[in-house]
């Protein structure tokens, strides 16, 4: 695996703080704790309302894009989203989701190169398999 497609990016703004002062950062905001204050003591640089989105994305150390081999990413959430609203789990090599299952929304599904190549090619299979059964048995 090469390392530089495993490291994340930090945004100029926060280039500042060490990983441990990030996640402090972040505990914080989950916290409640007011933006304007956070962007004040850890002395970032943006309007308040921007800071969960400088914040580097979580290294999901444990999950490998299948098609890639290389470690995935998921964003942060927002103070103010819903816990039911995970976001997908992502791949920075190829743009592979990984989407937790939401039991209040049709099922998404990832449209990478990969998944979508691999979806066309299960169409053609399924429609070759239905056509064969159907020269089966009408004896076309």
């Amino acid at each position: 695996m090469s390392n530089e497609k495993n490291d994340i990016e930090v945004a100029d703004e926060i280039k500042h703080l060490s990983p441990d002062e990030i996640e402090e950062l972040y505990t914080k905001y989950l916290a409640g704790e007011k933006n304007a204050t956070l962007i004040n003591d850890y002395k970032i640089d943006i309007q308040p309302n921007k800071l969960i989105t400088i914040l580097p994305p979580i290294k999901i150390n444990n999950q490998l894009c299948p098609y890639c081999n290389i470690v995935m990413f998921r964003k942060r959430q927002s103070k103010s989203s819903s816990g039911l609203s995970v976001p997908p789990t992502e791949c920075h090599e190829c743009n592979h989701k990984i989407y937790l299952e939401d039991f209040r929304y049709r099922h998404k599904v990832c449209n990478c190169k990969h998944c979508m190549m691999l979806r066309e090619q299960n169409n053609l299979a399924a429609e070759k398999e239905l056509r064969r059964d159907i020269l089966k048995k009408y004896s076309i």
